[in-house]
């Protein structure tokens, strides 16, 4: 990250302005590194630097990684509709097939090709705001199998969180009072744990007051099952899911950081959301 800021800082006015001028004589690595630098900024500006890169790109290979970066620049943004993203992974697919994966890594700090990371965008389509959420069946923390939809008719928050993640142990104290503040609501906190050491994580979890179940991610930890249907962005991630089961807040990260909602937000949100609950239940 600092290198890349550094290298944006260092462009010139009219590189800035003119994607193709950015490019233009340079190596691989740095019109790489320069495509990388738009992937890190929200403005409009770069998506209309992206869609020039893509469409009159020096070299074949510059306009892949063009597509292909903003493909993942806009999975970014949660407010785009889910279609729009699978679309522009799709295109990669289309219209870039012959190149080869152009350069290590993605925007996701992973090893992928393009064939995988329209795998990735199809899990984010499946696991965006209003959609319904997919079923998780899976071993809970205390051995016994349950599922997701088992809390249909409630609001559930869904957390991705483990014991190593710092900001998951952070919001511990606050999901304690949030379970309590709301015991007698149609509400429940459901965990996806991804602590590898299961006896470690039982007893942390009596050590930090965790009484709500979580589905375990397995001896992988992070890399585990459910995590390789769901692909968080980051630990932890906040689904809110509504009565119905349809997803109606994600967050990668704690709250009040990083552009993510406070606390007092996250509780005014789920507070809506159980009181549409109720309205639909006639209590």
């Amino acid at each position: 990250m600092p290198a890349l800021i550094a290298l944006l800082a260092s462009c010139t006015q009219d590189e800035t302005s003119d994607p193709l001028a950015a490019v233009r004589g340079k190596t691989y690595e740095e019109q790489a590194d320069y495509i990388m630098t738009l992937y890190e900024r929200d403005d409009p500006e770069a998506g209309e630097a992206f869609v020039e890169l893509r469409q009159r790109g020096p070299q074949p290979n510059v306009r892949a990684y063009a597509a292909y970066v903003q493909a993942f620049w806009l999975m970014k943004d949660d407010r785009r509709d889910p279609d729009e993203v699978l679309a522009a992974f799709e295109t990669v697919l289309r219209d870039h097939s012959e190149v080869p994966h152009p350069r290590r890594g993605t925007p996701l700090g992973e090893e992928q090709s393009f064939a995988e990371a329209l795998e990735v965008a199809r899990a984010a389509v499946e696991h965006a705001i209003g959609k319904m959420a997919p079923e998780i069946e899976a071993s809970g923390m205390d051995g016994e199998v349950f599922r997701l939809s088992d809390y249909r008719g409630r609001v559930v928050m869904l957390d991705f969180w483990a014991h190593w993640c710092g900001g998951c142990v952070e919001m511990l104290p606050w999901e304690v009072e949030l379970v309590a503040r709301l015991e007698d609501a149609p509400f429940a906190l459901v965990g996806v744990n991804g602590d590898p050491d299961l006896e470690a994580a039982r007893a942390l979890s009596v050590e930090k007051r965790i009484t709500w179940r979580s589905f375990w991610n397995g001896p992988g930890g992070a890399e585990g099952p459910i995590t390789a249907e769901w692909v968080p962005r980051g630990w932890p991630t906040i689904y809110l899911i509504d009565h119905t089961g349809r997803i109606r807040h994600k967050q990668v990260g704690r709250p009040g950081v990083d552009g993510n909602v406070d606390y007092d937000e996250l509780d005014r949100l789920i507070d809506e959301l159980i009181t549409a609950a109720l309205d639909a239940a006639g209590a």
